[in-house]
């Protein structure tokens, strides 16, 4: 949102947040020892919310936006950023129509037997007084705690708080008012070495006017910055601008000629990859991470996906491997990644992911996603528009013979399984937050219906 800032509160700024409490006719006491997140616009705090430490346990209280701010995400800011200091579990007494905004910050129905006794009381006050609440719970969840934001950010001299955005590979937090985004990535899923072989490519792609995300130098003129988080373990710290534009969510405002100029992006990425030289620091498609999870937890009991995954392993394994046809490509296309500004223009960003693959896979992601997009929207897809679309883009940067571009649908068929088992070894591992498992779910039954249509692999 523009011009708004997120500001801790400290000490002598409490009669303010008071006063502004007043305002909201919130008359409970404000401690020196709460935890305050202020929302302020052209200098005025706009909303507020506290962290109380109650009885040893910690509760979200005195969430309050004012009323012209109301409605316009003010509220969604506020409790993003607040997730930095939620290092432990969290309960919060909720307005029922306020139940599914606390529950986008991880918060979760819960029964009375788990939940402190003096908040079931303060429930039924509120009852009492006409005022219908529940009692939601926010687990603990392991995230880099705002001291550790704050450090980071210093690398790079910067103070603007930094609003969390989604945890899937890496931690990633939009830096407010200052059009650019922090990337953590853990040490246990990449190396410093394979981050910086991510970033030399974006850096080649970008000498070829590829529009993409380019990240920040830090003050200590360097890319990426080894830093301590989550009790201790390395995290590798990047900066990026932001991608001009907005995401792309619903495949019904995907017109023709934004999916030709996808294919146009993909197209020049894959003519300037050509030139790259080969490096050891970032991985092939049998040894990167997300098919050895599938492989290590496909199983006969899987049906049709252990099937379609197998046959489609056993007809790469026989594919050719040569620079007109293979290389380091992005591998994770899809509309989360990349944005489109008015004018069309398409940046590309987030390629932790790239790898060394067939260029016709890195064409089949997309179509993939928008094959997911249409089954949440209930649209119909037609995978053979779509594809005919983003060739004729591509094919204007970079020529796909007919072989290979009949080879795009059956890649598409090897993505679904292959998100299939992604899926099903994240839910086995657990290593995603509650809603990504939620989500991983659901994502697997639509592959498992989308997986009937799979022709022979030839």
């Amino acid at each position: 949102m523009e011009g708004l800032e997120l500001h801790w509160a400290e000490k002598h700024e409490l009669s303010a947040v008071r006063e502004f409490y007043l305002r909201q006719n919130y008359s409970n006491p404000i401690s020196e020892s709460d935890t305050i997140l202020l929302a302020i616009i052209a200098g005025e705090v706009v909303a507020a919310v506290r962290l109380v430490s109650e009885q040893g346990f910690l509760v979200l209280r005195g969430m309050c936006v004012d009323g012209p701010w109301q409605r316009k995400g003010v509220g969604t800011f506020l409790l993003r950023g607040l997730q930095n200091d939620m290092e432990r579990e969290c309960f919060c007494v909720s307005l029922p129509h306020l139940d599914s905004f606390y529950k986008s910050a991880k918060f979760e129905s819960v029964d009375d037997e788990e939940v402190p006794p003096f908040l079931v009381s303060r429930r039924a006050q509120y009852v009492d007084r006409g005022m219908p609440s529940v009692i939601l719970k926010r687990p603990e969840i392991q995230r880099p705690n705002r001291q550790a934001l704050e450090s980071v950010l210093r690398l790079w001299g910067e103070t603007a708080f930094p609003v969390f955005i989604r945890k899937v590979e890496n931690f990633v937090y939009e830096i407010l008012g200052k059009n650019k985004i922090l990337r953590l990535t853990q040490e246990t899923h990449r190396s410093k070495a394979e981050v910086e072989a991510e970033l030399q490519w974006m850096a080649h792609l970008a000498a070829d006017n590829i529009p993409l995300a380019n990240p920040v130098k830090s003050e200590n003129d360097v890319y990426v910055e080894s830093v301590s988080c989550l009790s201790g373990e390395t995290c590798f710290a990047v900066i990026f601008e932001r991608a001009e534009g907005v995401p792309v969510h619903d495949v019904v405002r995907i017109d023709p000629l934004s999916l030709v100029t996808l294919g146009q992006k993909i197209g020049m990425m894959h003519d300037s990859t050509r030139s790259f030289p080969l490096t050891p620091n970032r991985k092939n498609w049998k040894t990167d991470d997300s098919f050895l999870m599938a492989s290590e937890c496909a199983e006969p009991d899987d049906g049709l996906a252990y099937d379609v995954f197998g046959r489609a392993v056993d007809w790469m394994n026989q594919l050719p491997v040569t620079p007109d046809c293979y290389g380091l490509v992005h591998a994770d296309i899809h509309p989360g990644n990349y944005f489109v500004s008015p004018s069309g223009r398409i940046t590309l960003f987030d390629f932790d992911d790239c790898q060394y693959h067939w260029f016709s896979y890195d064409l089949s992601v997309p179509l993939f996603s928008l094959f997911l997009m249409s089954v949440e929207k209930e649209i119909e897809f037609d995978l053979h528009s779509h594809l005919q679309r983003l060739v004729e883009g591509y094919s204007s940067a970079f020529v796909v013979s007919p072989e290979w571009g009949e080879r795009i649908p059956l890649f598409y068929y090897y993505r679904m399984a292959l998100m299939y088992f992604w899926c099903k070894a994240r839910r086995i591992k657990k290593d995603m937050e509650p809603d990504g498992l939620l989500a991983a779910g659901k994502l697997m039954g639509v592959c498992e219906s989308g997986l009937k249509s799979c022709p022979q692999f030839v």
